[in-house]
């Protein structure tokens, strides 16, 4: 009888592994069977980030029991509506296909409040605006009824330093920061005034220095006692330390740029325009250019420089080592841009695109009937905000299904301009007037 019962269990157990096993084998597969269509289908995977994290998540509107970060595996292919929600910050929502097989990724959320919290950091009536290289500090140039103020702010430890202050009004214009943000060099009239950033009433005037009025005036990429300006189309390298100046490019030039330690310029040579590009005594030809007294150079990465020309609305990427084919890219009907990580965001009265250099790809974000006067990269480089009208917006580049699209705050006129973030984005800096309080505000964006 033991001996039956022992033959009847390993029978049990046999038939349980061989109809167990391929079922085994199919889920390892991830093969799911699919009730609507009748068959076995290969599943996906949803995998989510968002910035804030712990974020709930909904899956065509039924509640995920784990919050972000997740995976959510062995989905059926589809489209699947995926809400991603967290109290107190304002949704965010698409339609998203899971491909056999796959894992479809959703890892640039980021999640803003339904209500940023805003905090006047500074009240006062401000004039100019200007974010130093490294997004650590603001110099701010604020109008009183005893002249103007040079405020330098600290964005790390929200710490302001009266810098300068003179009894006219109106007569600076904040010009450059210094590539290693320990100067800032100011338009007085017509001087020029170089500051050191972290000390009070300290500044040298760069009209001694040149013994003439400069225009065009540039940081050296490395040394700060450097500074590179145009004297009717001469251009000069002024040695502040050494106080003396000296032309470096013996054409007329009408833009430049320094680049690794060579320089590159708009030279006019007869009745033609050139970009050359300068080592000491030796310079090669980049190509020729149509004539214009409006062309400017900026710097994007340390290979690639933007070449833009108001009057014609051009925008040129250049990379300049590439002498077989300088020219990257030429956009046409440009009014202003931002380069930031390999990626350049420009604009029209009518327009905000994005352009990605690397696949020569454009994607529209707005066209709109309101002008569009402003654009600022979020620092994951997966937001824009823009300025439509007097609206302050904000725009997900994720192009799959409808972007998300958000409406921060109403600008004051004249104030579209005076826009920054800290380095994490996690907070807006703007020069705004709220409740009839024109100021340096702090928005708490996440």
């Amino acid at each position: 009888m033991q001996l039956k019962f022992r033959r009847i269990l390993f029978l049990v157990f046999l038939v349980f592994f061989l109809v167990a096993s391929p079922l085994l084998i199919i889920y390892a597969l991830g093969y799911k069977f699919n009730p609507a269509k009748r068959i076995l289908e290969k599943t996906g995977v949803f995998f989510i980030k968002s910035f804030p994290r712990s974020a709930e998540i909904y899956l065509n509107n039924q509640k995920y029991k784990k919050t972000t970060p997740a995976q959510i595996i062995r989905l059926l292919p589809g489209s699947y509506q995926l809400k991603i929600t967290k109290e107190g910050y304002r949704p965010w929502q698409k339609n998203l296909l899971i491909q056999p097989d796959l894992t479809t990724f959703i890892e640039d959320v980021s999640l803003i409040y339904r209500e940023p919290k805003t905090t006047a950091l500074i009240k006062g009536n401000f004039s100019d605006f200007l974010e130093s290289t490294n997004n650590e500090e603001l110099a701010l140039l604020e109008q009183t009824s005893n002249g103007t103020i040079l405020w330098i702010y600290s964005i790390n430890n929200d710490n302001f330093i009266q810098l300068y202050q003179t009894p006219a009004q109106n007569n600076l214009k904040l010009m450059a920061w210094s590539s290693n943000n320990k100067k800032i060099l100011i338009k007085q009239s017509k001087d020029y005034l170089v500051f050191n950033a972290e000390l009070p009433g300290v500044f040298s005037s760069l009209d001694k220095v040149s013994k003439t009025e400069l225009t065009d005036i540039k940081w050296d990429e490395v040394n700060d006692n450097l500074i590179y300006g145009l004297k009717s189309g001469q251009l000069l390298q002024v040695n502040l330390l050494e106080e003396t100046s000296k032309q470096i490019v013996p054409e007329k030039v009408s833009a430049y740029f320094p680049y690794k330690n060579k320089m590159l310029a708009i030279v006019k040579v007869k009745d033609r325009e050139y970009l050359k590009i300068y080592n000491n005594q030796a310079s090669q030809i980049i190509f020729s250019l149509p004539a214009s007294a409006d062309y400017r150079l900026a710097s994007a990465d340390k290979d690639h420089f933007i070449l833009f020309n108001e009057e014609f609305g051009q925008l040129y990427l250049l990379e300049p080592a590439n002498t077989d084919q300088p020219v990257k890219t030429e956009l046409k009907n440009v009014a202003g841009f931002k380069w930031h990580d390999a990626q350049l965001i420009y604009w029209n009265s009518a327009e905000l695109v994005v352009f990605y250099p690397a696949d020569n790809q454009s994607i529209l974000l707005e066209r709109s009937g309101e002008k569009i006067s402003n654009a600022l990269w979020h620092p994951n480089a997966a937001y824009v905000y823009a300025v439509i009208g007097d609206k302050l917006k904000l725009y997900e580049l994720d192009s799959r299904d409808q972007r998300n699209v958000y409406e921060i705050t109403t600008l004051a006129p004249g104030s579209e301009n005076f826009l920054a973030t800290n380095k994490k984005g996690d907070y807006l800096y703007l020069i705004a007037n709220f409740n009839n309080q024109p100021g340096l505000y702090k928005m708490e964006m996440q």
